[in-house]
């Protein structure tokens, strides 16, 4: 893209009205910048989601472990899904971090992303610890397995792609709950 197609986007879409799915493919070229900022809204951390989603779902296909990336991979994904409620709240005013305490899946997301960047949760209620503690291969590829405990003694095991499949869809349900559209 040049300075002169850059230009007609610009025009086309004014300059504080970005369409950040059209900026995300763009050629560069070196006489050409982009703003980023444009795409800091809560449809690119939906997208960012959707992607560590993949990422997740191409290690379970592989056929060689490497623990590190692995575990960085799930953390991640559940990491920037955590943080989706925030980016959705703070743009459209809707509950979306009170409602991602209500499902269950949510609330493991929000305890594997917290244990992830806390190490140990240790403030009040009745806070989930969520860890990826066990990966494995079988026919099918690698998997991984997250177990959580909370302050109450109960505790379980549950596949990290299934748990983030299960997040994925929750949002997708407060989205047509809220009349919210991800793909603008």
């Amino acid at each position: 893209m040049n300075c002169q197609a850059a230009q007609e986007v610009l025009n086309e879409y004014g300059s504080t009205t970005w369409n950040a799915a059209r900026w995300a493919k763009i050629q560069l070229s070196a006489d050409v910048s982009v703003p980023v900022v444009a795409q800091r809204t809560w449809q690119r951390k939906w997208r960012d989601v959707q992607h560590d989603r993949k990422s997740v779902a191409d290690a379970y296909q592989g056929n060689q472990l490497d623990v590190n990336d692995f575990t960085r991979r799930i953390e991640r994904f559940f990491k920037t899904c955590h943080e989706l409620g925030d980016w959705i709240e703070e743009e459209t005013g809707l509950p979306a971090k009170a409602f991602a305490k209500t499902p269950p899946a949510l609330e493991l997301c929000d305890a594997v992303a917290q244990t992830a960047k806390h190490h140990t949760r240790r403030q009040s209620g009745n806070p989930i610890t969520a860890v990826v503690v066990k990966l494995f291969g079988d026919q099918s590829g690698i998997h991984a397995d997250i177990a959580w405990t909370d302050t109450l003694g109960r505790s379980g095991t549950n596949d990290a792609l299934q748990l983030a499949d299960q997040c994925i869809a929750e949002w997708e349900t407060f989205f047509q709950r809220e009349s919210l559209n991800p793909n603008s």
